[in-house]
């Protein structure tokens, strides 16, 4: 039998649920998949596949997900030491990340050139997501990743329709 490829999230997360009060005996897994949904703003069929370890939710999901369970997202994504408490001071974006944003991102943009406003929109949101999760260059260019390739599939999508 093959593992999972997200097992290592889908413990974590029936871990920090258990842990945080949102068990229930009659779940297979153990955990309130209602609950889980809510957090997460999904459905319950999603939420089953997450706890299962074959689908791993978006960002923003994580993040709702972290921010009810008070977990860091990258904890909950990558384990990591989640040492650095959480705190309201601004946390600065390291060049190389910021560099890494813009050059992998300005192609989404570069035929709309007339309406920029959209540009600075993705990357300014997308510093401020990335902020707010405490984890290696490495993992945040991961996530930066992810967040771009789902917004040129819309983006592709988009234009297909268009057409």
């Amino acid at each position: 039998m093959t593992q999972n490829k997200y097992t290592a999230f889908s413990t974590r997360l029936i871990e920090v649920m258990k842990t945080r009060g949102h068990a229930a005996s009659r779940s297979p897994s153990g955990i309130c998949m209602q609950t889980l949904a809510t957090f997460a703003n999904a459905s319950e069929q999603i939420c089953r596949r997450y706890i299962r370890g074959i689908a791993l939710p978006d960002y923003e999901k994580i993040k709702n997900i972290a921010h009810h369970l008070q977990v860091s997202p990258g904890w909950l994504l990558f384990g990591e030491d989640e040492t650095s408490p959480t705190t309201d001071q601004t946390k600065q974006v390291d060049e190389d990340v910021l560099h890494y944003i813009l050059k992998k991102s300005h192609h989404l943009y570069h035929k709309e050139m007339n309406n920029t406003d959209d540009y600075a929109d993705f990357v300014l949101g997308l510093i401020r997501d990335i902020r707010e999760i405490d984890t290696s260059k490495e993992n945040l260019q991961k996530i930066i990743n992810l967040a771009i390739r789902s917004i040129s599939s819309y983006k592709e999508k988009r234009y297909e329709e268009a057409m």
